[in-house]
């Protein structure tokens, strides 16, 4: 195939499904307006970085789509998924501006987070009836050493991090001190160790009842399996095997990591002598909000062990949910010539395969 209609058909596939990937997911949800009333609705689920800093909402499914920004309402939440967003005045970039934190865990001393668009979570603290939150001043950085050993000259990168979260959070809880010690163990301030301090320190100051009036959930890894079978146009040959997708992204449900292994038997011994052929694949999947019929873009290598080579691979698979657990996939496959320094890049187109199987949520 000419190089320039190559990249032409490239550039319309890859847009393809950059559009597919821009489709909205709207979800039973309900919005705060700055009088203090709740409106229920459906809210686009979003990556967070994006939840972040704007709601989308409609009243139903045809009604126009109204873009709230964190100055327009005081906080928006998802009913089946039990996320709220609430809206704060933060530092951005050293300027002060509002945006939409998610609440982690919430009490007499409440923890939000903020995700940037570089996926790097920042956390917030603040106590019931305050109106302003503080940030967990936390930083990691890098240090060069340099040292001689003998007649030689050696350096090195030593990490550091730096303990101002620890003062912040010991000065947030001085009324539970016994737990100091469990605050001095965070060297990094997580979610799931937020979650964790802050549990043990409403059971210190609680003496009565529950004082936890919201805490998010804690989403399972997704992970699914498909054994499969599938046809290879250029070798006139059936392969079967199986894959698996596994979440990769806590912020975002929509990408997984994709890898697999066919087999075939080798229709062409003479050609090459072994009994057997394989294909072993790792790719970057992104799927679609689900609904009956679900599309799914996977792009990454495949790598033919008994020749040694890598080619990358584009995947469009199909998902039709035959029950809750169960989908039949079907799998139109695109092989392409690799450059030769960064296989990953193509430069022509090779051959197309046809797979389908049973895909499995486990």
């Amino acid at each position: 195939m000419k190089a320039h209609k190559f990249n032409f058909i490239f550039i319309v596939i890859v847009f393809s499904s950059l559009q597919l990937a821009a489709q909205s997911d709207f979800r039973k949800g309900s919005i705060i307006t700055n009088n203090g009333d709740t409106v229920s609705g459906l809210i686009d689920y979003k990556p967070d970085y994006i939840l972040h800093t704007i709601c989308l909402f409609k009243f139903t499914e045809s009604d126009s789509i109204h873009n709230y920004k964190a100055s327009d309402i005081k906080g928006f939440s998802f009913e089946k998924e039990h996320r709220i967003f609430n809206s704060y005045s933060i530092r951005v970039d050293e300027n002060s501006e509002l945006e939409f934190l998610e609440g982690i865990i919430e009490g007499k001393l409440n923890i939000y987070k903020f995700t940037a668009t570089n996926l790097k979570d920042y956390f917030y603290i603040k106590r019931l009836g305050e109106s302003k939150v503080s940030q967990l001043p936390f930083k990691r950085y890098y240090e060069k050493i340099t040292y001689e050993y003998g007649i030689s000259t050696y350096s090195k990168i030593v990490t550091h991090t730096t303990i101002n979260h620890i003062d912040t959070l010991k000065k947030y809880m001085c009324d539970a001190q016994s737990i100091y010690p469990e605050i001095e163990k965070i060297v990094e301030p997580t979610e799931e160790s937020l979650i964790k301090l802050l549990k043990l320190y409403h059971e210190k100051i609680c003496f009565k009842g529950r004082c936890i009036f919201h805490e998010k959930p804690k989403v399972p890894i997704q992970f699914f399996i498909t054994p499969t079978f599938g046809y290879k146009f250029n070798q006139d040959n059936m392969y079967g095997g199986i894959s698996s997708s596994i979440g990769i992204l806590s912020s975002n449900e929509r990408f997984f990591l994709k890898t697999g292994l066919l087999v075939a038997k080798n229709r062409m011994e003479s050609q090459t002598p072994q009994r057997y052929l394989y294909d072993i694949r790792l790719q970057l999947e992104y799927r679609l909000p689900r609904k009956t019929i679900q599309p799914i873009i996977a792009y990454g290598l495949n790598y033919n062990p008994i020749e040694g080579e890598l080619m990358p691979l584009l995947t469009t698979n199909v998902n039709i949910w035959l029950s809750k657990h169960i989908a039949l996939t079907i799998a139109p496959e695109l092989y392409f010539t690799p450059f030769i320094y960064i296989p990953v890049v193509p430069i022509g187109f090779e051959s197309y395969n046809l797979f389908a199987g049973l895909q499995i949520k486990l």
